[in-house]
């Protein structure tokens, strides 16, 4: 028995991307949902700006790019 066979693996599906072989084992569950368009990039421009990265990325990670005072 494999590692992919032990866990059941949510994936959530973006536009335009190939099918995987894996998308048809049994404890491979798609997803679809609202694809929001947000970059590294668009994060790190936020934070330069002094605007919010809340709801962005989760709390925890906030707290640490404000406590490193990381993308000043």
């Amino acid at each position: 028995q494999s590692l992919l066979d032990r866990y059941d693996i949510y994936v959530y599906v973006r536009p335009g991307t190939a099918p995987s072989p894996h998308d048809s084992l049994p404890n491979v569950h798609l997803l679809e949902g609202p694809l929001l368009d947000i970059s590294s990039t668009f994060i790190r421009n936020q934070i330069k700006s002094g605007h919010s990265i809340r709801y962005l990325v989760p709390d925890e990670v906030a707290e640490y790019i404000q406590s490193a005072g990381l993308y000043k």
